[in-house]
Order: structure tokens, then sequence, then C-alpha cells
């Protein structure tokens, strides 16, 4: 009989077929599930040295741009450590409202607070009047107030609002179709 190590009695098994990395994460994106059982997770791989994974989270009825330090982001990015800028734009708003939070992004899309970075809130800068340049680091906001306080209908997205009040922020009513907010935050290593 020949011995463990012969290369001609190999076994079946998947472990040839699974993936390793000595650089990257493998952390889970997110998950499904339906009534019959069947179901499946999303996974994805990271590279720890992209930075910190984000996610931010979102309570508007319009058309939403957010850029950090000047380049467009989606709803999960990674940031490096350091000093960062947030822009966001709020554009045909349906609700004359808008909350934002940016935290750090764990497994999933829960709304459950990892650490958070930023929210709308008395530090945060608003202007209803576009102004070139206004999603750049180094623009000067300085003529910007701070958000009004005002209650808003919300109507059916009244939840969603609700969610990020418990997160600590504040909802910011638009006073009109268009806002544009800025903001700072840091991200810790």
């Amino acid at each position: 009989m020949a011995g463990d190590d012969d290369p001609e009695l190999e076994l079946n098994t998947l472990h040839r077929f699974a993936k390793h990395s000595p650089r990257l994460v493998l952390e889970e994106y997110s998950h499904c599930e339906v009534p019959a059982g069947c179901g499946g997770a999303i996974l994805r791989w990271r590279d720890p040295a992209d930075g910190v994974p984000l996610q931010l989270v979102v309570a508007a009825d319009g058309e939403v741009t957010a850029l950090i330090d000047g380049a467009f982001v989606g709803s999960r990015f990674s940031l490096k450590p350091g000093a960062h800028t947030i822009a966001v734009a709020l554009t045909n708003a349906r609700t004359p409202a808008i909350a934002l939070a940016l935290r750090e992004a764990g497994p999933g899309r829960d709304l459950n607070p990892g650490a958070i970075l930023w929210v709308t809130g008395p530090d945060t800068r608003v202007t209803r009047v576009h102004t070139e340049g206004w999603g750049q680091a180094g623009f000067r906001d300085d003529h910007w107030q701070p958000p009004p306080r005002a209650d808003v209908d919300l109507g059916s997205r009244e939840w969603r609002f609700r969610q990020l009040e418990n997160l600590g922020a504040q909802v910011v009513p638009t006073l009109g179709p268009d806002l544009w907010l800025r903001g700072t935050f840091e991200v810790r290593g």
C-alpha cells in the first residue's frame, strides 16, 4: 500500500479549491435568505492596506451625490487614516429633509453602529446655493450656515430618518428642492 505522500492516491476534496491570501481579508458583504431555507452569502476580499472600510448611511428622497476629499463615493468605501472632508449634494428633493451618518462598516448591510465618524448635526455646514468647487477638500465654507432646525413631515420615509437619529444624526430640513452639506471627520487607524 502506498504512503500518504503518494501523489497518485489523492482523494477528491474541496480543499484544493479553497482560496487563501496572506494579505487580504475575507469578509461577508451581504447575505440572503429565502423561505425554502436555501440562502447564500456574498463574500469579498478586502485589502487592509486600502484603509478602513466605511459605510455612508443616507435618509433622503431625491438625488444624492457624495464626495470625500473631492472624490465621488458610493455607500461603501475605504479610507486611509487621517482628516477628511465630506461634501453631499441633495437635488430634486421630494421629501424636504436629509440625514446622514458615516460609520465604520461591519459585515453585512445592517445599521448596527460601528464607530460613528460623522453625522449631520450642528457642525455641518449647509447652503441652498450651488457654488463651484463645493466638493473639494480645500473649499472655504465660512459663509455656509449651520443646519436649521425645523419640524418636517417625513411621510412614509419617517422610519429611515428615525434610524439615523438613533445613530446620532440630526434631520436637516432642506427648505427647498436642493441642499449642499459639508463636514469634516477623522479616520483612526
